[in-house]
């Protein structure tokens, strides 16, 4: 009769923690992805004010920087399948060597992300 009760503790315990553990990865992963969500809405919502107000330079700067960081997130993971931005590579290959050919421009997260590409060809 001892041994079930420490069986059935040592159960309880098992589960409390397990809740307590699934509670906080739960509310850190909120934080991140609200944290990623606003800075994407900034970084859109300021290209849009760009445009409006005439500074495309501007405005394409900031939209191919996203696209560019977003990319190089989503590329970083090489055992990673994203079906969506595989069918995009080519496209978006052909889009650099087209409008940022000239590597003394890139920032150091384009420098990363030519190297992605460069093994996913």
């Amino acid at each position: 009769m001892k041994l079930l009760r420490v069986i059935l503790f040592i159960i309880l315990i098992g589960l409390v923690c397990g809740l307590v553990g699934y509670r906080i990865g739960q509310q850190r992963q909120r934080r991140v992805t609200f944290g990623m969500i606003d800075g994407s809405f900034l970084s859109d919502f300021t290209a849009l004010k760009s445009f409006r107000s005439g500074d495309t330079d501007d405005a394409i700067r900031r939209i191919e920087t996203h696209a560019f960081m977003d990319a190089t997130v989503l590329l970083y993971d090489p055992h990673a399948e994203h079906k969506a931005l595989d069918m995009f590579i080519p496209q978006l290959v052909d889009y650099r060597h087209a409008y940022r050919a000239n590597p003394s421009d890139w920032t150091p997260m384009e420098q990363n992300l030519e190297r992605l590409l460069s093994f996913r060809k």
